[in-house]
């Protein structure tokens, strides 16, 4: 068996810039879809450009089927107004083609930035 590691970009962020959070709702914006197989632990930091806080929320999706807010799936945190960059994921682990998804109280002004930590095993 071999297992092999990678640092990977979110797959929707393929430059590693961060990206502008536009949904307000479902259906969310897709931040990273999960391989089928391997291993992945999300890591992602949200910032807040506006001059008032705003409420960011990932959502996991199965096969592209957006959740409630109520599911035990769905995380809400508060990001300050003008603040550096908050951790919204630690690291949070997705296989079997799951979706993170991500909308934000106010489109336009909070944005994105992450990246992948990969397991495969061979």
């Amino acid at each position: 068996m071999t297992v092999t590691h990678n640092s990977l970009p979110l797959s929707t962020a393929a430059a590693g810039v961060p990206v502008k959070v536009t949904a307000t709702g479902h259906p969310a914006q897709l931040v990273h879809a999960a391989h089928a197989s391997d291993h992945d632990f999300v890591t992602l930091w949200v910032t807040n450009v506006h001059s008032t806080d705003v409420e960011v929320t990932t959502v996991i999706t199965a096969n592209g089927v957006a959740s409630s807010n109520s599911t035990p799936i769905s995380t809400s945190i508060i990001i300050p107004a003008k603040s550096g960059k908050a951790v919204i994921e630690p690291g949070v682990l997705l296989t079997g083609s799951y979706e993170l998804k991500v909308y934000a109280s106010v489109a336009d002004v909070t944005y994105y930035q992450g990246y992948i930590y990969r397991r495969t095993v061979s």
